[in-house]
């Protein structure tokens, strides 16, 4: 957290982790900002602005620039959004130039209602979900499709998805739903437990990962994992889960067929370190390379 003083006294997150539920409003008011830069709105320069004010929970069309009070405060805005940079990552190219990545990882629900889906962890690592894999799957098809389209259609389709309802939301916190759900797939994604899923290795020619799509609870199905609906309704940790033992399991399948890493990788669309540790054959393997 760091702590400012202007006219009062903020303490204000300084990274994802530090966000919970009682900086809704601010989180609200961020997502709106990353939104617009998204969308070619805002410069560089006016997202970490913007960024600052969002994190004050200030209104930017009410400040006026009518006395040196406030064109100090305006100043001190300016260096407060210098020390905010976890929202982005900025990517150095070639010709010497950067580029800016928007980067949001989170591993809670910050905007909880009665309706909708829990998704939290403690400090000692307990996890309170209640995200099933049906939402989660049809959740992430409708996060894709909103960020490629900007579609309204999907905005509301994805709120009513994870809420059972678009009832009683306003745009803004329609699009902070969207962006706290993709901050949740950031954080999955890098979870060490499920690199097998998500390794870009497993991207065929580029494209989404296949996890989103309902033919992995098809296939948990079909693979004597339960019934379409007990798979339906695990919850995301359990479904995940039991994806990566279908994919150990396939691999070690065809180790036993014979095939050697490189061809059950080239088989799988895997990376060969995901392979090597679940084949029996590693020291031969690296002897050969």
């Amino acid at each position: 957290m760091i702590t400012v003083r202007l006219k009062h006294e903020y303490k204000i997150p300084s990274d994802w982790p530090e966000f919970t539920a009682e900086h809704h409003g601010q989180f609200v008011k961020l997502c709106t900002a990353i939104e617009n830069f998204e969308k070619g709105l805002l410069t560089f320069g006016q997202l970490k602005v913007s960024i600052a004010l969002a994190m004050l929970d200030i209104n930017p069309d009410k400040m006026r620039i009518t006395t040196g009070d406030n064109e100090k405060l305006y100043e001190n805005i300016f260096r407060i959004s210098e020390l905010l940079d976890f929202p982005f990552v900025l990517q150095s190219n070639e010709d010497g130039s950067s580029t800016v990545y928007i980067r949001i990882s989170l591993f809670r629900n910050l905007l909880p209602r009665e309706c909708g889906y829990r998704l939290d962890v403690s400090p000692a690592g307990l996890v309170d979900c209640t995200l099933k894999a049906e939402q989660y799957v049809d959740a992430l098809s409708l996060t894709d499709l909103y960020t490629r389209s900007r579609s309204d259609e999907a905005l509301v389709k994805l709120c009513e998805t994870l809420y059972g309802t678009s009832e009683g939301f306003s745009r803004d916190e329609m699009v902070a739903v969207y962006y706290n759900f993709r901050g949740i797939l950031d954080w999955l994604h890098k979870l060490p437990q499920y690199s097998i899923l998500f390794s870009r290795a497993s991207r065929k020619n580029g494209g989404e990962s296949p996890l989103g799509l309902s033919g992995s609870i098809f296939s948990l199905s079909k693979s004597g994992y339960g019934t379409l609906k007990e798979i339906q309704d695990l919850d995301v940790f359990t479904y995940l889960g039991a994806l990566v033992q279908m994919s150990v399991e396939s691999i070690r399948q065809l180790a036993a067929a014979g095939l050697k890493p490189v061809q059950i990788a080239d088989k799988l669309n895997l990376p060969v370190s995901e392979v090597l540790p679940h084949v029996t054959d590693n020291d031969d393997y690296e002897h050969s390379l």
